[in-house]
């Protein structure tokens, strides 16, 4: 049932070498060293869109606030004491 004419799986693939090893492990790094910069670069916009919405937020409020302090009082209301 057996046969004796089997090839030994080594003898069919290429031999892997170290400087295979090598060139695969630059191209992984090159690959991590490009996500990294192109995630980097997206959550530097972002946070830059996040920081010109916080400052726009602080203005208004800073605007809304002052307008409301620089009202008068209606004749109808008293004074605050000072």
């Amino acid at each position: 049932m057996t046969s004796d004419k089997t090839a030994p799986a080594a003898a069919t693939e290429p031999r892997l070498t170290a400087d295979d090893l090598r060139h695969k492990a630059l191209r992984v790094r090159d690959l991590a060293e490009a996500e990294v910069r192109r995630i980097t670069e997206e959550d530097f916009a972002r946070n830059v869109a996040i920081a010109a919405a916080v400052v726009a937020l602080a203005v208004g409020l800073a605007f809304y606030l002052g307008t409301r302090r620089a009202r008068p009082c209606p004749p109808y209301l008293p004074l605050p004491p000072m």
